[in-house]
């Protein structure tokens, strides 16, 4: 985990942004300080709390997938349970100003982005970056950290799996700004952030939000924890 100082920023996208979509309005948000874990949760990580490992691309190292948002939150109240602690989703705010890290920029990286900088389908381009000169397509998962962090120490913000959130779906982001809150979890449309390997260029957008029912897993779909910073964390 790490502390990530709170603060204001534009979420959403300027409507001059390629692919947006309309559902991206952008406005101000705070966020509080809170912690984020520097990497997707692994496999390992899953196997010490849950005792099982449903994940499709096995290995030690790589994200946790094949999950539903009911066994995410299981999970959560087993390391709850064990650590004593107060684990949980980031809101789809503190996700996306974590992610952005300071940028304003489509991706993390910039205007462009490149198959040697995420683990990201790069079989199109973007902004004429030309992107699509030298494709590395994995067509699966790989292990947490294998590429450059973004400037706040924070790995795979973009590609390997899309990453559930506590936030339910408003097109409009919501009456009263539920983009900052946690929804108890029930048969909602969530928000996934920060795209897969299996997602072309512009799902991999910051501003980007993808929708997911609390029911659904699949192979490109994990998590990472947060946590509020008053509260004490212990690593596990």
């Amino acid at each position: 985990m790490t502390v990530i100082k709170g603060g204001c920023f534009q979420i959403g996208s300027p409507e001059s942004e390629i692919d947006r979509d309309s559902y991206e309005s952008q406005h101000e948000v705070c966020v509080d300080d809170f912690e984020l874990g520097i990497y997707e949760v692994t496999q390992e990580q899953w196997q010490a709390v849950m005792g099982d490992n449903p994940a499709g691309f096995k290995g030690n190292n790589l994200p946790i997938e094949n999950i539903t948002l009911f066994r995410v939150m299981d999970f959560i109240d087993k390391l709850n349970e064990i650590t004593k602690n107060k684990y949980r989703l980031p809101t789809q705010a503190e996700w996306e100003y974590a992610a952005r890290a300071g940028t304003t920029t489509p991706f993390y990286t910039g205007h462009c982005i490149f198959s040697n900088q995420a683990n990201y389908n790069g079989k199109t381009d973007y902004a004429n970056c030309g992107s699509t000169a030298s494709i590395r397509n994995y067509n699966q998962t790989v292990a947490v950290g294998s590429y450059q962090p973004n400037k706040w120490v924070l790995y795979d913000m973009i590609g390997n799996v899309s990453e559930w959130t506590c936030s339910i779906f408003h097109s409009d982001y919501g009456y009263n700004k539920p983009e900052k809150e946690c929804t108890d979890i029930e048969n909602h449309t969530y928000i996934t952030r920060g795209g897969s390997f299996s997602d072309t260029i512009e799902i991999q957008r910051s501003a980007k939000r993808s929708m997911r029912n609390a029911t659904d897993y699949s192979g490109d779909l994990g998590f990472r924890l947060a946590k509020d910073k008053k509260n004490k964390f212990i690593l596990f």
